[in-house]
């Protein structure tokens, strides 16, 4: 997310419409030639729903957080939960965040799956947060908060 960001700065000084992926990272400004971005969303491979974005915002950050990560073919805990000091234990296996920056995108979607959807919905309620959709490791259930996440 940092990173995304710190792009961004060059960037503008360039145009103010461009879409910066950097391995499911996002910043986003402006429009495209056709109108608003639509960012397409990682899904689970067990759901089979198209998930995009579209803002109401001119810049923002997306980014996706998982519980899990593969390396080396090994299933890995990808998050550690302070509370604990252990992996955590999340109904939620994806996490996807926007936020006005991708720093705080990144950040907030790592600490959702953890909090859960009380975080989120405190996060929605003093704007720090644009929208957040959980997926969930054992069924088909996406949860949206907040506004621009479409499903079909």
């Amino acid at each position: 997310g940092y990173l995304a960001d710190q792009l961004r700065g060059k960037i503008s000084e360039y145009t103010e419409d461009y879409c910066l992926s950097l391995g499911g990272d996002m910043s986003v400004s402006g429009d495209t030639p056709s109108g608003p971005w639509v960012i397409e969303v990682e899904t689970l491979e067990h759901i089979t729903k198209y998930i995009t974005y579209t803002s109401s915002e001119k810049i923002f950050g997306i980014a996706t957080s998982a519980t899990v990560r593969t390396k080396n073919g090994r299933t890995q805990a990808h998050i550690i939960d302070p509370r604990t000091g252990v992996p955590v234990h999340s109904p939620y296996e994806l996490c996807t965040v926007v936020a006005p920056s991708t720093t705080s995108a990144d950040v907030f979607a790592s600490s959702i799956l953890i909090g859960g959807e009380p975080l989120a919905d405190q996060l929605i309620a003093s704007n720090l947060v644009q929208a957040v959709l959980l997926q969930s490791k054992q069924s088909a259930e996406i949860i949206i908060k907040g506004e621009g996440f479409s499903v079909t």
